[in-house]
């Protein structure tokens, strides 16, 4: 059988792990609710904060949401009857592993959530091309506007700015608390952050899912051709329309904002990957540098997740809210780095990352099956 591997997704997914962590940081190591603008926040704090808002925030999970998509159709093509048994299987493996990893690490966990979209997915994954592309559409239409209806409360309905009980509890018990006591702490507040997560990833996640599908269809991904009229339209989009957008976002220090962020975060993400099939094209060697962590993307996801924990928990070195954002985003790349570098390791000696192989064991995958894209 022809292998589903595929170096330009493997580098997608990659770059797309860096810029999740950079998100994902602030919440593992300052606060639950993350980095907060503050008047009191020196300037390289508010760099550091005005970046990641501006470039990363709500755009990295949706590339991510996109590979996901596009592997998950082309593995269940190649594997034909098999695939959709053995990808009901994997959907299993991300619920179990996402949930352990929400508890025991990070309480903003994906892979629980990508568990419940992609069964969504498996749903319909046997309607015609035009039938999802339609969902897509109307997924995005309704997405956009339950956010435009969000932002519009926000704007009218002021947000206290004291922190809530629940919120003070969580925050010592990550500073200050044993491993158990952060374990309980993330389990408390696990079903209410599934909640948050799913009125502000699910719906552009599933959107992204379904247009993975779509490419996997065509082929957009095995042989990108930078001069594709959907990578043209993507770098005109998401460059002039996008970016303007996200930079003004990120400068406005409001909370009605955020959900204004996640209306016009596909076009740069469309524009991200837009551009990184010219880069791609052009055999930019750096790109390269991604590719092992793209390979064994689950096992570095979680990985990341123990290096911050350990580094900011009071059980680890108990740095949990005494460092800005500036330290935390310059933490979480090095964290990035370090899993690159276990990666490329560890694949000189084996096929599969650690967890990677587990779970194709559970989905049943035997030695010669060909691996997921």
């Amino acid at each position: 059988m022809t292998s589903t591997r595929t170096s330009f997704v493997d580098r997608l997914r990659g770059i797309a792990l860096l810029g999740i962590v950079l998100v994902n940081a602030p919440f593992l190591g300052m606060s639950a609710l993350g980095a907060v603008n503050s008047p009191a926040m020196p300037w390289w704090d508010s760099a550091a904060l005005w970046f990641v808002n501006s470039f990363a925030e709500g755009k990295f999970y949706l590339i991510f949401s996109f590979v996901f998509g596009y592997s998950a159709f082309r593995f269940m093509k190649i594997q034909s009857g098999e695939g959709r048994h053995r990808f009901k299987r994997r959907l299993w493996a991300l619920a179990a592993l996402g949930m352990l990893h929400a508890w025991l690490f990070f309480i903003g966990d994906i892979l629980f959530g990508y568990s419940l979209l992609g069964i969504a997915l498996l749903t319909v994954s046997k309607k015609p091309f035009e039938n999802r592309r339609r969902l897509a559409i109307g997924t995005a239409a309704l997405t956009a506007s339950v956010f435009v209806v969000i932002g519009v409360l926000l704007r009218v309905i002021p947000v206290s700015s004291t922190p809530e009980p629940w919120e003070t509890r969580y925050n010592v018990a990550l500073g200050s608390g044993s491993f158990i006591d952060c374990v309980v702490a993330r389990m408390e507040m696990w079903p209410f952050i599934q909640i948050g997560l799913a009125v502000l990833n699910y719906g552009f996640g599933f959107c992204m899912m379904l247009l993975g599908s779509l490419a996997a269809d065509n082929g957009l991904l095995e042989n990108p051709d930078p001069n594709a009229r959907v990578w043209s339209l993507g770098r005109r989009l998401g460059l002039g329309v996008g970016l303007p957008i996200a930079i003004l976002a990120g400068t406005i220090k409001e909370d009605w904002i955020v959900p204004i962020v996640f209306v016009f975060a596909p076009f740069l993400s469309w524009g991200y990957v837009s551009v990184l099939v010219s880069l791609h094209a052009k055999s930019v060697r750096w790109l390269g540098a991604f590719e092992s962590a793209g390979r064994m993307s689950m096992t570095c996801y979680i990985l990341e997740s123990v290096i911050l924990a350990t580094v900011f928990c009071g059980w680890g070195f108990g740095f949990y809210g005494k460092l800005g954002v500036a330290a935390v985003t310059g933490i979480a790349v090095l964290s990035c780095l370090v899993t690159e570098v276990f990666a490329k390791l560890y694949l000189s000696r084996y096929r599969q990352g650690p967890l990677e192989s587990i779970v194709s064991r559970w989905t049943k995958g035997k030695s010669g099956a060909p691996q997921q894209s």
